[in-house]
């Protein structure tokens, strides 16, 4: 099986690609501009079933593969506010062109985000019923309207992937609970500020690259949703500070967008379930990293 990764160097990219150079009958390829300058994918260029192109994804003729999953996007909503010019190129124009050029015996795995969801108040959400896209921020409409347009192909699965955490080879900064980590880690507090009793589903890295090699694998179209556990602001802080012995410090700030959702995860709840204790185990792994 050949397999194309966009977006193949990045914090989900590295650990899921690692997945698939695992399964030694795979032949991995991936593209990556290196826009971050994360070198995290250099540590796994010793597997002969890689290859990898420094390149944009839109420059790759993708005809040759069995599988093409993308995971190139401008990714949360302060990047998507900062590099407002990207957006639409890298997070809608892509995935519809490799979706446009694929042959009917090709597979996409599309990435997308629980974020589509919205502020629903803390409520158990429809996986057919996302938030409206006047209501999203940048990022989260961006991934809307691309899933709108693949939703219902027999070739494709869309993977809403909820807030991640867990060490990877390229480790992100502006994450939730990675932030926490690292306030807890150098300021001896955790600062918590906006809606801190809205409830978003959250996941561990690894999981979710398990979870996603499972829906790629067998091919499974449609809609996916992953979530280990559906936890509020307040209740990831107060882990983090459990784990860390220090406190949570309360602010008078606004989020950038709000999400307050709880989704239902049943099919795929073996690779992601639960997250409680592995927000301690982040904590710790993030202290050595640093």
């Amino acid at each position: 099986m050949k397999v194309l990764v966009t977006g193949g160097a990045g914090y989900l990219g590295c650990v899921f690609v690692w997945r698939l150079l695992e399964a030694e009958f795979m032949d991995v390829t991936v593209v990556d501009p290196l826009r971050h300058k994360r070198k995290g994918i250099a540590g796994l260029l010793r597997y002969k079933n890689l290859q990898f192109i420094q390149a944009d994804a839109m420059e790759v003729e993708i005809d040759h593969y069995d599988f093409i999953v993308n995971l190139a996007a401008l990714s949360g909503e302060p990047a998507c506010r900062r590099h407002k010019e990207m957006v639409l190129p890298l997070n809608v124009t892509l995935p519809l062109r490799l979706a446009k050029d694929m042959a009917e015996d090709q597979f996409l795995v599309q990435a997308s985000t629980t974020a589509v969801y919205g502020d629903a108040r803390g409520k158990y959400i429809d996986r057919m019923r996302p938030a409206p896209p006047q209501k999203l921020g940048r990022y989260a409409a961006s991934k809307l309207l691309v899933d709108v347009e693949l939703i219902g192909r027999p070739n494709v699965a869309i993977v809403r992937i909820p807030t991640m955490f867990g060490v990877s080879p390229a480790m992100r900064t502006g994450m939730l609970i990675h932030d926490m980590c690292e306030q807890a880690i150098t300021y001896g507090k955790v600062v918590l500020y906006g809606a801190v009793q809205s409830r978003r589903p959250i996941g561990h890295v690894d999981g979710v690259a398990s979870a996603m090699f499972e829906i790629m694998h067998k091919a499974q179209a449609g809609i996916h949703i992953l979530a280990g556990e559906n936890l509020t602001k307040m209740e990831i802080a107060d882990r983090v500070a459990k784990a860390a012995g220090v406190e949570v410090v309360l602010e008078q700030r606004q989020d950038m967008q709000v999400q307050d959702h709880a989704v239902q995860n049943t099919n795929l709840r073996r690779f992601l379930a639960p997250s409680l204790g592995r927000i301690l185990q982040a904590y710790r792994m993030l202290t050595c990293y640093r």
